[in-house]
């Protein structure tokens, strides 16, 4: 379990496994792929709130995989401040965004991310 979130879901697999449930559980297991999680979250927004939103969310993670395959590999453990300030840095510098469009792009992730 080192790395891992605990969390309800992760103590209510253990305890089924534990105690020999075979019940399916409704619950879906957390990824720890950042990226995966966040396509996930999108397909299920999808229909709830409007398309503007969904593209902002979509354009916000392909920046995300963008900085992720020049630097580092992005998953929710990697969202620590130094981190995001190479990320800003990144969108100011190679992308040329000014402050107001990355402050967007934060805040979709934010919402992505801990939702």
């Amino acid at each position: 379990m080192e790395g891992k979130e605990v969390n309800n879901e992760v103590l209510r697999s253990i305890l089924d496994r534990l105690t020999n449930r075979n019940i399916e559980s409704e619950v879906k297991v957390i990824q720890d792929d950042f990226f995966v999680f966040a396509d996930e979250f999108i397909e299920e927004k999808r229909g709830s709130i409007e398309n503007v939103t969904l593209l902002l969310y979509k354009q916000s993670l392909k920046k995300l995989k963008l900085f992720s395959d020049s630097t580092t590999s992005i998953d929710f453990t990697s969202f620590t401040r130094p981190v995001l300030n190479d990320f800003k840095r990144f969108l100011e510098v190679d992308q040329g965004f000014r402050l107001n469009t990355i402050s967007k792009h934060f805040k979709s992730l934010k919402t992505i991310s801990w939702v």
